[in-house]
C-alpha cells in the first residue's frame, strides 16, 4: 500500500510530462495503425486478386459505347462454334429480400467460384427439386446451416462460412494491358452478406446485366484460340490475368515495401524519442532514486514505482485510444482492419511500453552500483552547477 502511494505521489509530481508523453503516444499509435491498415489491405487484397487468377484465363470488358447503345450480353452474342469453348466468369450484386427481411448477395458464376476454391459448396446442397439454394456468407454473415425463405417461395441454405472476410473481387469497368488493374477488381464489402452461384438462381434473384467478365478459353489448338480471342477484341478489351498478375505483383511489393519501411522508421523514430526523453528526465531525477536507496528503498521497490508509473501512462493513452477508436480514431485510418484492431493496438502499446520501461529502468540498474555516497554528491553538484 506505501508503495502504492508513494507511486502516485511520484505521478502527481511529474503529471505534465506524463501528459505530454502520453498525448505522443496516442498520436503515434494513430500513425503506426495507419501504416498498418495500409499493410494489412495490401495484403488482404493480394490474396483475393490472387484467387481469381487461373492459367487461360482473360479479363473481357465490352466496350462502353456499344454496351450503352445495344444494352446487349456478349454471351448471347458468341457464335455457336465457340460457345462450348468458352467458359464466362461474372459477378453482381444485389439485394435478396426474405421474409423477414433482406440480404446483400453476390453473385457470381462458376468460374470464379472454382477459381476462388468455393464451388465444392454450392455443388454439395443446391437441389432445385426442393427449391433450396446454397450460399456462402462473408463478412460475419450468417452461420453455416442457417436457411432464410424467401418472398418468391426459395430456401436460401449457409452452406459455409467466410469469416469475417471482407475483401471480394468485383468485375466492372475497363481494362487495358498498360495499367495495373488487378487490384482495381478487389473490394472492401461493407456489411455482411453471402455469396449465391449464378446457376443455381432462377427468378427469385434479378442478377441483372454485366459488362464484364472473367472468362477461360477451353481450347489447345493456338489458331483458333487466337481467333476467339480476336472474336472478343472486335466487342471489347481483352488482358490476360497472367500479365494483369506479373503488373500487379511488382506494384504490390513496392507499395507492400513502402509502407513496411515508414512503419519501421516511424516506429523507431518514436522509440528512440521516448527513450531519449524519459532517460533525460530518469537522469534528472537521479538525485531521488538516490535518497531513496540511502533511505533504505530496495531496489525491487524502486522498481515496482516505475512500473506503476510506466503502467499508468500507457493504461491511459490505451484506454482514450480504445475509447475513442470507433468515433474518433478510425476516421484518420485509411482501411479498416477490422478485428484486428485491438492485435495492432495491442502489439504496437506492448512495444512502446518496453521502450519506455527500459529507459526508466535503466538510470536506476545504474544507480545501484555506484557507491550511493559519491553518486548523492555528484548529483548534488551538477544541481549546484
Amino acid at each position: 500500500m506505501k508503495t502504492l502511494v508513494l507511486s502516485i505521489r511520484m505521478i502527481r509530481k511529474r503529471i505534465i510530462s506524463l501528459l505530454i508523453l502520453s498525448a505522443e503516444i496516442i498520436i503515434s499509435v494513430v500513425v503506426l495503425l495507419t501504416f498498418s491498415s495500409e499493410i494489412d489491405h495490401i495484403i488482404r487484397a493480394r490474396n483475393i486478386a490472387y484467387s481469381i487468377v487461373s492459367e487461360d484465363n482473360y479479363y473481357f470488358s465490352t466496350y462502353w459505347c456499344y454496351f450503352l447503345q445495344h444494352r446487349a450480353d456478349i454471351r448471347e452474342l458468341l457464335p455457336d462454334q465457340y460457345r462450348d469453348k468458352v467458359l464466362f466468369g461474372s459477378s453482381s450484386n444485389c439485394p435478396v429480400y426474405t421474409k423477414t427481411g433482406y440480404l446483400n448477395a453476390i453473385i457470381y458464376s462458376d468460374l470464379v467460384l472454382e477459381n476462388m476454391g468455393l464451388l465444392d459448396h454450392f455443388e454439395a446442397v443446391a437441389d432445385k427439386d426442393t427449391k433450396v439454394i446454397s450460399a456462402v456468407s462473408f463478412g460475419n454473415g450468417p452461420a453455416a446451416g442457417e436457411e432464410f425463405a424467401l418472398e418468391t417461395g426459395e430456401t436460401i441454405r449457409i452452406t459455409a462460412s467466410l469469416g469475417n472476410q471482407e475483401y471480394l473481387p468485383f468485375f466492372s469497368g475497363t481494362s487495358s494491358p498498360d495499367i495495373l488493374v488487378l487490384e482495381k477488381y478487389v473490394q472492401k464489402v461493407e456489411g455482411k452478406g453471402i455469396i449465391l452461384r449464378e446457376s443455381d438462381l432462377d427468378h427469385s434473384v434479378n442478377a441483372g446485366m454485366t459488362d464484364s467478365f472473367i472468362i477461360r478459353i477451353k481450347e489447345e489448338n493456338a489458331q483458333l484460340k487466337d481467333e476467339i480471342l480476336h472474336w472478343f477484341e472486335g466487342y471489347g478489351q481483352v488482358v490476360s490475368l497472367d500479365k494483369m498478375k506479373t503488373n500487379y505483383l511488382r506494384e504490390n511489393r513496392v507499395d507492400l515495401f513502402t509502407n513496411v519501411t515508414m512503419f519501421v522508421i516511424f516506429a523507431i523514430t518514436v522509440a528512440m524519442g521516448i527513450y531519449g526523453v524519459n532517460c533525460m528526465w530518469a537522469e534528472k531525477n537521479s538525485k531521488n532514486y538516490t535518497i531513496m536507496f540511502i533511505c533504505g528503498m530496495n531496489r525491487r521497490t524502486n522498481l515496482i514505482l516505475e512500473v506503476l508509473a510506466t503502467a499508468a501512462v500507457f493504461l491511459l493513452s490505451f484506454g482514450v485510444v480504445v475509447a475513442t477508436y470507433d468515433t474518433l480514431i478510425s476516421s484518420f485510418i485509411p482501411f479498416d482492419i477490422g478485428n484486428n484492431k485491438m492485435l495492432y493496438c495491442a502489439l504496437i502499446f506492448t512495444y512502446f511500453f518496453a521502450v519506455y520501461l527500459y529507459s526508466s529502468l535503466e538510470p536506476i540498474r545504474r544507480a545501484t552500483k555506484h557507491n550511493l555516497i559519491e553518486l548523492y554528491k555528484r548529483n548534488t553538484n551538477e544541481d549546484r552547477s
